[in-house]
C-alpha cells in the first residue's frame, strides 16, 4: 500500500481521473464521509467493494454499485483505453488494512494501486492562485479529522488529515503538520491541494503576506459532541444521529490537549492566538473540563467561547472574568420569539436574552446573525434585533450567510442573500450600529454587491424623505 509520505508525494493526480477507475473498499461510515470529497476532486469512483453488502449505495447525489472483490476485479479488467484501477480503503480501523491489502493483491489488484483514506490529501495541482491565508495558520478539530481551513467545503470543511482507528490522535497531528508544510512549499511552486483548486478564497499575494511556515493563530474545537439546539442550518443538530468515528470522545479531547502542548513546545502557536471553544454546546458538554485545559496557563490567548446561551454557565462566566482577551459569541439569528423557534427549534428566546444580559454585563459579548432569506430577514426581525443590540449595550453585530449558501455560485440566490443583508445594514447604520461582514463567509464579490445594494437603498431612503 502506498502510505508513506514520500510515496504519496510522488502520486500523479491524473491516475485517479477517467478513464482510470477508483474503487473504495468498505461501504460504511468512513466511505460515506470521504466519498463527497473524492467526488469534489474529480476522482472517478465507479463502485464500492464490500465483503458483506451487495446492491447499491447512495452518496453525494450519486448511486454506486457494491461489488464483491472478484466482481470489482472483473470491472477493472474492462477499463477502456488501457486505464488503471485503484482501490482506496475507506475503513477507519487501520488494523484491518494489511489483511484487506493481502486479499486485494491475491485477487489481482496491484499493490502499488492500493491506498489508505488519507492518500488524496497529498495530491496537488497547478493553480493560478495558490496562496491561502489559512493554510499554516489554522487547525480545527472535527470528530473524524483535522481541518486545514473553513472556507470551502462539500458538506463541511476540508479535512486535510483523517483520523485512523488504532492510531493516536497525536500521530494524526504530526502528519497534519508535515502535510501543511508540504502545502506551503508546493504553493511556492505554483501548486495547491487538489481539493482547494478554484477555491474563491485563494490569494494572488505571495508568502510575504501569508507566511511560508506554520504559525497556528486559530486553534478551533468543533467536535460536535452534543448540543441542545436544533438550528435549521446545522448538520449536527441535536436531532441528528451521532456519527460513527474511530475514536472515543475522551481520546479525541485528549488529542486536542496533546496537540496544544506539542504546538507550544515547538513554538508553532503564538501566545495571542485565538483558541475557539465550540464543540457542540460548551455548557453541557461532558468533556468540558478537558476543553478548558486548552487555555490553562496561557493568559494571553484570545479565547472565543461559542454558546447558544440556553443555559447560564458559571465556567463560562469564570473564563470571561479571568481571561482579559476572552469573548462570548452567540448566534441569535432572530429578532422575534416566533422566528427564533423556526431557526433554533426551541422556545428559548427570552431565556437566551436574560443570559446574554448577564454575560454582557462583563462587556465581553458579541452577537452573530446568520442571514436566512425568507426566514429571518423581515423588517420585524431586523427591528427586534436592533432593539436587542441596544439592550445589550453593543455597538456592532456580526453578519454571515448560512454556510452552504456562502459556497454556492447560484447568482439568483446570492443576489437575494446580498440584498437581504444590505437591507439590514441600512437599518443598522441608521441606528449607529456597525455591521461586520465575517470575511471567512463572504467572497470579495459578495461584499462588493452588498456595498452597492447598501448604497442604492440608502439613496432611495434619502430621496423618499
Amino acid at each position: 500500500m502506498k502510505n508513506t509520505i514520500e510515496q504519496l508525494k510522488a502520486v500523479n493526480v491524473e491516475e485517479f481521473f477517467a478513464p482510470n477507475v477508483v474503487f473504495c473498499y468498505g461501504a460504511g461510515g468512513a466511505f460515506l464521509g470521504i466519498a463527497p470529497y473524492l467526488f469534489a476532486c474529480g476522482i472517478n469512483i465507479v463502485g464500492v467493494i464490500d465483503t458483506y453488502k451487495r446492491g447499491w449505495i447512495d452518496v453525494a447525489d450519486r448511486r454506486l454499485p457494491i461489488y464483491s472483490m472478484n466482481g470489482a476485479y472483473e470491472v477493472s479488467n474492462s477499463i477502456p483505453d488501457k486505464g488503471t484501477a485503484s482501490v482506496v480503503i475507506t475503513i477507519a480501523d487501520s488494523s484491518l488494512y494489511e489483511n484487506i491489502e493481502e486479499r486485494l493483491v491475491a485477487q489481482g489488484f496491484s499493490e502499488e494501486r492500493i491506498f489508505d483514506l488519507n492518500f488524496w490529501t497529498w495530491l496537488t495541482v497547478p493553480s493560478e492562485k495558490v496562496f491561502c491565508k489559512n493554510i499554516g495558520h489554522y487547525m480545527q478539530f472535527y470528530p473524524s479529522g483535522l481541518s486545514a481551513c473553513c472556507n470551502l467545503g462539500v458538506k463541511d470543511s476540508y479535512l486535510a488529515e483523517w483520523y485512523i482507528k488504532g492510531k493516536k490522535i497525536i500521530e494524526s497531528v504530526e502528519n497534519y503538520l508535515e502535510k501543511i508544510q508540504y502545502y506551503i512549499d508546493e504553493a511556492e511552486k505554483g501548486r495547491v491541494p487538489l481539493y482547494c483548486k478554484e477555491c474563491p478564497f485563494l490569494l494572488d499575494a505571495g508568502v510575504e503576506s501569508v507566511g511560508n511556515s506554520i504559525n497556528i493563530d486559530r486553534f478551533i474545537t468543533s467536535d460536535h459532541v452534543v448540543c441542545n439546539a436544533d438550528c435549521v442550518y446545522c448538520t449536527d443538530a441535536c436531532t441528528m444521529p451521532h456519527r460513527k468515528v474511530g475514536h472515543t470522545l475522551d481520546e479525541r479531547f485528549d488529542g486536542m490537549i496533546d496537540a496544544r502542548n506539542l504546538l507550544l513546545k515547538r513554538q508553532l502557536i503564538a501566545n495571542d492566538s485565538i483558541i475557539q471553544l465550540a464543540s457542540g454546546e460548551i455548557s453541557i458538554i461532558p468533556q468540558k473540563r478537558k476543553l478548558l485545559q486548552l487555555i490553562e496557563g496561557q493568559p494571553e490567548f484570545r479565547v472565543e467561547i461559542y454558546t447558544n446561551c440556553f443555559i447560564y454557565d458559571e465556567d463560562i462566566e469564570g473564563i470571561l472574568k479571568k481571561y482579559k482577551n476572552a469573548v462570548l459569541q452567540c448566534d441569535l439569528d432572530a429578532g422575534t420569539p416566533e422566528t427564533y423557534i423556526k431557526v433554533k427549534g426551541f422556545n428559548k428566546f427570552q431565556t437566551v436574552l436574560r443570559n446574554l444580559e448577564k454575560y454582557a454585563s462583563m462587556g465581553k459579548v458579541r452577537i452573530k446573525y446568520v442571514i436566512l432569506p425568507g426566514m429571518n430577514d423581515s423588517e420585524e426581525d431586523y427591528v427586534g434585533m436592533i432593539r436587542i443590540i441596544k439592550r445589550l449595550s453593543l455597538d456592532n453585530i456580526l453578519l454571515s450567510p448560512e454556510y452552504e449558501m456562502s459556497r454556492k455560485n447560484n447568482r439568483f440566490e446570492k443576489r437575494s442573500l446580498c440584498f437581504s443583508t444590505a437591507k439590514f445594514i441600512v437599518m443598522l447604520n441608521k441606528d449607529g450600529i456597525q455591521a461586520v461582514l465575517i470575511k471567512d463567509f463572504w467572497s470579495d464579490e459578495d461584499a462588493a454587491l452588498i456595498k452597492r445594494f447598501t448604497r442604492e437603498l440608502t439613496l432611495e431612503q434619502d430621496s423618499a424623505i
